[in-house]
């Protein structure tokens, strides 16, 4: 058994036997009764869903104690306040708060402890100390400034009873007025979440230092209206509910004016342009030129004759020709080669690494379980400008081919089914697995640039392909490294790298509205296509699906970048956030001026509308001047003009 599942297995029993005893202490049963097992059933889920969230379950070995207990405190302190919402939004608000507060806070307690003398017997066994542990991850520290929650948390209590002072003219506690206390500290900490403002850097604009704070407020009076509204909480009085939310969010943004003012100057932050290759971090890769070539007497390849041994390859003639064509001149060793046609990646993994000349495989990609892993395994066996060739039934051909095939009336019933399970299934988490288990793999639909972008991504560069009866037939060369990019564009929600402020890099969240791994093709089709007119997009860009065109016609793909606003990666106005190919396309001053200042979700050029590039880099620079000296002024100025020309001239996205 893993020890992840140990550990699994023993946090659990440690949270079921507090409760059972701290049940029984506090009833003298054994047996829960109806609203202690409706607590219990919604206290265990909790317990183990931060528990995961914060990877309890699998720190152990791999980072130092005290970061192993904030994973610890925090997963607790986050099952206890959603608790508390819980019990105070329900009929459960009979429950003890002391019991809520200990089936949490003695579980916490008990396993800092029993991790604690599992790092000791480590450390004396290994006979090392803690000063010798590898701290190489201490930067992705799960927990943001513990000082600074912590002092706003006593903040914002301390103004909870200031305004109870102010409302009924002295403090007290009241049934209702600890509802309203656990509302604000629900509502706080999923503002906090979301915001994530103690773990923002230092800004060199005060704007960006303050922001958060003002979200974090404007979130924390949303949550409470909705509950206080949909709840009917009408008891609760929304002059201390209301009015300690405002405080509290005026005090936190006072204090972060006074703190910033305090700081070291950061203004001077140089930007720091990013490298073209950042988004796969891949690089080219070179033939051996001291390869033996003492064996002079091997035979060349003669596509002719080894491919008409194959009695079962479909259209063998074109094929031939098509291979002849293209790589006849290559003068590969017919002992450097491989032909097979087979489904199973054993086939690929007996041959010895960077073997190969030239690998043919004949069956069709579409029906191969693990694609990537297919495609990394045959870039490990070819040598350095060594080539694949391949084939695949695309989706534009299989769209073809059953319209052909059935009458329309059935075919318009039957393939948004045929399409949803063979296209969109595979790439939703959690149905991928059902239909991976069922179909094995089979018969997927991969469209041409997913191919495309898959082979890019595993290190392969397109030469030729050629369409022959259903099947895209196509000859790969290996001439970079595999990417080791660990979020490639594939489920619907996908997190896409870009050029952020100062230059570094951020990721964004869209809606995906390109066939999956585009991005990695996109300066490949960027030579191809180049721009349109406004500079602003590929010129009738392939990569675009059908749908895709539709959401991004009324910015449909654009709804997860709220959360990016919300977190601090974007702002609202402002230019917008680019990938490092097309960042790179800009001069290189107004690279450096768009970099001192977060990208934004409505850029500038829907307030201008400009006709072409030179025109787009002329309105970007002049809002970023404007900016320079009046910046909130100019967002709001170039926000009401963007929206003016998209309400009113329809000014749409392509």
């Amino acid at each position: 058994m893993k020890l992840k599942t140990i550990i699994f297995i023993i946090d659990i029993l440690i949270a079921v036997t507090a409760f059972g005893i701290l049940y029984y202490v506090k009833t003298e049963e054994i047996f829960l009764s109806r609203i202690y097992f409706t607590t219990f059933i919604i206290y265990l889920p909790l317990w183990i869903l931060f528990s995961r969230y914060y990877k309890k379950y699998s720190l152990l070995n791999k980072v130092p104690y005290r970061q192993i207990v904030k994973s610890i405190i925090w997963s607790a302190a986050l099952t206890l306040f959603f608790m508390a919402g819980i019990v105070v939004l329900t009929d459960l608000k009979t429950i003890s708060r002391q019991f809520i507060l200990l089936i949490v806070f003695i579980p916490m307690i008990i396993e800092i402890l029993l991790v604690g003398t599992i790092s000791i017997l480590k450390i004396y066994q290994s006979n090392t100390t803690i000063e010798n542990i590898d701290q190489s991850n201490d930067h992705n520290s799960i927990v943001p400034n513990s000082k600074w929650i912590m002092f706003s948390a006593f903040m914002l209590i301390a103004l909870f009873f200031i305004m109870i002072k102010i409302h009924i003219g002295h403090f007290a506690m009241y049934p209702w007025s600890e509802l309203i206390l656990f509302l604000l500290l629900f509502s706080w900490l999923i503002s906090l979440l979301l915001t994530k403002k103690y773990a923002v850097n230092p800004s060199h604009n005060i704007y960006y230092a303050i922001t958060p704070f003002i979200k974090s407020g404007i979130i924390m009076f949303l949550i409470s209206a909705v509950i206080f509204f949909f709840f009917r909480t009408e008891l609760l009085s929304r002059f201390i509910l209301f009015g300690t939310i405002f405080a509290f969010t005026l005090c936190e943004t006072i204090i972060q004016i006074v703190y910033y003012f305090s700081i070291p100057d950061k203004k001077n932050v140089q930007p720091i342009l990013p490298q073209q290759n950042d988004i796969s971090s891949q690089y080219k890769i070179k033939k051996n030129i001291n390869k033996n070539n003492s064996s002079n007497l091997n035979q060349k390849l003669d596509f002719e004759s080894k491919l008409n041994k194959i009695k079962s390859l479909p259209n063998r003639y074109q094929i031939i020709d098509f291979l002849k064509n293209e790589l006849q001149t290559k003068n590969i060793d017919e002992a450097d080669s491989t032909i097979i046609s087979a489904i199973s990646i054993e086939n690929i993994e007996i041959l010895n690494n960077n073997s190969r000349e030239l690998l043919i495989n004949f069956h069709r990609l579409n029906d191969m379980r693990r694609l990537n892993q297919y495609l990394i395994e045959c870039h490990n066996k070819i040598r350095p400008e060594g080539y694949l060739v391949g084939n695949l039934e695309p989706l534009e051909t299989n769209y073809l081919k059953l319209k052909h095939k059935m009458p329309k009336m059935l075919f318009a019933v039957l393939y948004p089914l045929y399409f949803t399970i063979f296209r969109v299934f595979p790439k939703i988490p959690i149905l991928n697995k059902l239909y991976f288990a069922i179909t094995q793999g089979k018969n997927r639909i991969i469209s041409k640039y997913e191919l495309y972008g898959r082979l890019n991504f595993c290190g392969f560069q397109i030469e030729k392909d050629i369409l022959i009866d259903d099947k895209l037939y196509f000859i790969t060369k290996k001439i970079r490294s595999i990417s080791i990019n660990k979020n490639p564009s594939y489920h619907p929600i996908v997190k896409l790298q870009r050029v952020g402020l100062h230059g570094n890099k951020i990721f964004i969240h869209k809606f995906r509205t390109m066939h999956p791994y585009s991005e990695f093709i996109q300066k490949d089709i960027y030579q191809i296509y180049g721009l349109d007119n406004t500079g602003n997009k590929i010129q009738n860009d392939p990569r675009i699906t059908t749908w895709g065109k539709i959401m991004r016609q009324y910015w449909i793909d654009e709804l997860p970048q709220l959360i990016d606003w919300v977190q601090g990666r974007l702002t609202l106005v402002g230019v917008r956030a680019l990938s490092v190919h097309y960042h790179s396309l800009y001069p290189k001053d107004l690279q450096e001026f768009r970099t001192k200042y977060k990208p934004g979700i409505i850029p500038p050029y829907y307030a201008d509308l400009p006709q072409n590039l030179e025109e787009k880099f002329a309105s970007e620079k002049r809002y970023l001047l404007q900016k320079t000296r009046y910046p909130i002024r100019t967002d709001l100025k170039y926000c009401f003009a963007a929206l003016s020309n998209i309400v009113i001239r329809g000014a749409r996205s392509k």
